[in-house]
């Protein structure tokens, strides 16, 4: 499997085990006595743009016999024109993958068949290996294998304290990527606490700045400003190597 297959394989999972349930959408007004009765009423038994209501909704998606998605939802709203589906309440969510497991949460959600975007509008929270973060708004894409948050985003990112306007998260190759400002202060690497006991009294560092890229153990930032509460570096151009915490 290729990297880019693999790094896009959690979120396939999501907008896969979403097929689930559209393709069950889609087969019940074959059940019905008459499959567009509600669509002669313009506003429809349930008002608006809904056309199917389904309420407690357990969704499970299996690869080849193995759990690769699921999550619970309260509501689902499925629009008339059935490109869009909103979500609403959706808890207890995890994608299961090769690379680990992801678990998510939002009070809310779009998703677009047709353009397979899934939009969270009124936040969700995204837990993995090697983050926990929150943001108000955030957007899945499918066919372009990221997830891009407008900010602020916070919580903690490969092992600290984050905040970031405009982060975006590429699945081929697990990199952040942020326009900035961002800010990340983080602790010391454990192999480094190990190796060198008297290092337990430094202090972490604390850098922000701009045109943020973070890939494998090292981080980048543009215009960027550092301290470690002893020191102050302004510089044009700011490199973290997280595991050796060389700056």
């Amino acid at each position: 499997m290729s990297p880019s297959t693999k790094g896009a394989k959690w979120i396939g999972m999501l907008t896969g085990f979403l097929a689930v349930l559209i393709g069950g959408i889609y087969a019940l007004p074959l059940v019905a006595k008459d499959a567009f009765a509600d669509y002669k009423n313009p506003k429809g038994p349930l008002g608006g743009e809904t056309g199917i209501q389904l309420e407690g909704v357990s969704l499970r998606a299996y690869d080849k016999g193995k759990l690769v998605a699921q999550a619970e939802i309260d509501k689902v709203n499925v629009r008339k024109d059935r490109q869009f589906f909103d979500f609403i309440g959706i808890r207890d969510g995890s994608l299961f993958s090769e690379e680990g497991k992801i678990d998510f949460s939002a009070k809310s959600a779009t998703y677009d068949d047709i353009a397979e975007l899934m939009r969270f509008e009124s936040g969700v929270k995204l837990v993995g290996e090697e983050f926990n973060l929150s943001a108000p708004k955030l957007t899945l894409d499918r066919q372009a294998e990221n997830w891009q948050a407008p900010g602020p985003v916070t919580g903690t990112m490969k092992g600290g304290r984050l905040y970031a306007m405009d982060l975006k998260y590429k699945m081929a190759n697990k990199v952040f990527l942020a326009g900035g400002p961002v800010r990340w202060r983080g602790g010391l690497p454990q192999d480094v606490v190990k190796d060198a006991p008297v290092a337990q009294s430094k202090t972490p560092w604390d850098i922000e700045g701009r045109n943020f890229k973070s890939a494998n153990n090292v981080s980048s930032w543009t215009d960027g400003r550092a301290t470690d509460g002893e020191i102050i570096v302004r510089a044009p151009s700011i490199q973290h190597d997280k595991k050796s915490d060389v700056l």
